[in-house]
């Protein structure tokens, strides 16, 4: 839309502000802020870096005049409904369908969930009686339609998602939602962003129903949306609620239902810093969950993405210490669908207990307060296998093997020797891991934190033909 030039002359440019927050988001997802390429695509406009000031004030006298020029000819229309006698009787609605940035994060145009591309006009003046004056409470563009179905009276559908404004509009209530919903698409993932009369909750959702990053704003302790606090362990237990609203309020959306099948906790709502660590019975209950999904092939792979990274260089807080075996094949991360920082994750042939690996445990619990120890042992393990056929047949073996097979093999003496090969791998996976469990227990400061409290150590198989982890009782 080009404005004439009187509504240009309105204003002078040197009358206007720069955007208050030009630079970039502190722990930025990635996915919100974009380079104005519909702006880079006018005349005078550079194709790519920044804008001069000279630029951005014009930029913006344009955008003020424009809205002088709108303004003016709703005006026109209002004034024709009184010369035609129909102002008391016609219900006006003014009605944007998406924001502006003005140089705020350094971008300029719609197309973002964040504030000023989501935040719209909206005046409704009813065609008889009284309304309140404005309201701050959030709401929809699809509260429109049944608004006007009942300020015309007509029925309202059962089947829209939408909700009346009336009740704002004659001041009966305060709200009619705890927040209001924006969908966005970019960069391959859905962006629902959810906005109540302080916060912004964004959750990114790929085509594989996961979480790819999350966004969280305080208007209040910073209105210009400078710093994404959605992994900040003070907003923890407010971004679990935002969540569980959101989907209260978002139950048509696709993906986000999809998600929200998901527990709490799979969706990662523990962040990088947060003192109150999982006990052990949640931490082995998150582990039992994360394996289900990834049997049933339905793994989230959470904690991927560049923002939790960045959190996590502040430091580490793993729910639990998986000491497994260092076959290729049993990787924990993945038969327990966590991400980075989830695990404290320790890998020897065998799952045998050295001092290297004692050494790391008792890191975790008394540095890292991590709550549990799982042992993981595994169906067809090399190490066992070698230690049995060493059993049986003995060979000459390069010094560090004997030494292994050594730490391995008061597991296989449990066993009954007359059983089959087979039978005695089998078990000695399982034997080996109790050992371990035994061995570590029986150090004095792992036993002293145990009496404590403070660690639960426990045992598991992995079973490689169906996936399976089997905790041992």
């Amino acid at each position: 839309m080009v404005a004439p030039k009187k509504y240009w002359e309105l204003y002078r440019r040197d009358q206007f502000s720069l955007a208050s927050h030009r630079g970039v988001i502190d722990y930025a997802s990635g996915f919100s802020v974009h380079e104005a390429g519909l702006l880079r695509g006018f005349e005078g406009v550079p194709q790519q870096g920044p804008l001069s000031e000279a630029l951005q004030r014009e930029i913006i006298h344009g955008y003020y005049a424009s809205v002088s020029y709108v303004d003016a000819q709703i005006g026109l229309l209002l004034a024709e409904l009184e010369t035609l006698g129909l102002a008391d009787k016609t219900t006006v609605v003014l009605l944007g369908d998406n924001g502006f940035h003005l140089g705020d994060h350094g971008m300029w145009g719609v197309n973002s969930p964040l504030e000023h591309a989501t935040r719209v006009p909206l005046i409704l003046r009813p065609a008889a009686g009284k309304a309140t004056a404005s309201t701050s409470s959030p709401v929809e563009s699809i509260d429109l339609f049944p608004t006007l179905c009942e300020l015309c009276g007509i029925e309202i559908p059962e089947t829209i998602s939408g909700r009346s404004l009336v009740p704002l509009i004659k001041g009966t209530a305060d709200q009619i939602r705890d927040g209001a919903l924006t969908v966005f698409k970019n960069r391959g993932s859905i962006g629902y962003s959810y906005r109540t009369d302080q916060y912004r909750y964004t959750e990114w959702v790929n085509q594989y129903n996961r979480i790819a990053a999350r966004e969280l704003y305080d208007y209040q302790a910073d209105p210009h949306e400078t710093q994404n606090r959605s992994a900040d362990p003070m907003y923890a237990e407010l971004r679990l609620r935002l969540a569980k609203q959101m989907r209260v309020d978002g139950t048509d959306c696709q993906r986000l239902r999809a998600v929200s099948a998901v527990s709490d906790v799979a969706l990662g709502m523990r962040s990088p810093g947060v003192e109150t660590l999982p006990a052990a019975a949640a931490a082995l209950k998150r582990l039992k969950e994360g394996n289900t999904r990834f049997v049933s092939g339905k793994s989230i792979h959470p904690h991927e993405t560049r923002n939790w990274r960045a959190q996590l260089e502040q430091g580490q807080h793993p729910f639990a210490v998986v000491l497994g075996c260092s076959d290729s094949r049993v990787p924990p991360e993945l038969l327990f669908d966590q991400g980075f920082g989830d695990l404290f994750v320790i890998r020897v042939a065998g799952n045998v207990v050295d001092t290297d690996v004692t050494a790391s445990i008792e890191y975790a619990v008394h540095y890292l307060q991590t709550p549990l120890v799982l042992i993981l042992g595994h169906t067809g393990c090399g190490a066992v296998k070698a230690t049995v056929d060493h059993f049986d047949n003995p060979s000459e073996q390069p010094k560090e093997v004997v030494a292994l097979i050594k730490r391995i093999e008061p597991a296989l003496k449990s066993l009954p020797e007359d059983t089959e090969h087979a039978e005695r791998v089998s078990g000695c996976v399982r034997t080996n891991v109790i050992h371990a469990v035994q061995k570590l227990s029986s150090i004095a400061d792992v036993r002293q934190s145990i009496g404590a409290g403070q660690v639960r150590i426990v045992g598991a198989v992995y079973d490689m033909h169906n996936g399976t982890v089997d905790v041992i009782d």
